[in-house]
């Protein structure tokens, strides 16, 4: 893992101060969220990962308030919904969310966070990777798919 201290709410919130209310968002559902964040995201996020570990943080808790949103307007928490088009008489509503949309997301994609965070995941993800687990043998000497060399140990 890192060197550096990792994220609590306070240090979250000075990040974040669009999630300063702490009675929307209070230090236990922002501690619930980064003690999950810091068992998901691995160390192989080196120096990214209180950023990762905080988008991960204040992707959830923006869909928790969510929840309470709906609570206080007689609706159930927890409702899976997309978006939504709306017209009432002559008032017509819709929003274009091809922009802001990353194909194949899920449920990232709710918030902007969720998607930052996926910016910052494929990052972290970039560099050398095995791309298959095929493994035969070339001129005597065992190579992947990629025609790399593969020595056992």
């Amino acid at each position: 893992m890192s060197s550096v201290p990792l994220p609590v709410p306070s240090t979250f919130r000075a990040d974040f101060p669009e999630f300063a209310n702490t009675t929307t968002y209070p230090d236990s559902l922002i501690n619930f969220w980064l003690g999950i964040g810091v068992l998901r995201l691995t160390a192989k996020w080196g120096t990214l990962l209180n950023q990762g570990l905080e988008l991960f943080t204040a992707h959830f808790i923006s869909i928790s308030a969510m929840n309470q949103l709906s609570v206080a307007a007689g609706g159930i928490p927890g409702m899976q919904r997309g978006v939504i088009s709306s017209e009432q008489a002559e008032i017509s509503v819709s929003y274009d969310t091809a922009a802001a949309i990353v194909k194949d997301a899920g449920h990232w994609n709710l918030t902007v966070y969720g998607t930052y965070f996926l910016e910052l995941a494929n990052l972290v993800g970039m560099g050398p990777i095995q791309v298959s687990p095929s493994w035969w043998q070339n001129n005597g000497v065992q190579v992947n798919a990629l025609g790399w060399p593969w020595f056992p140990f």
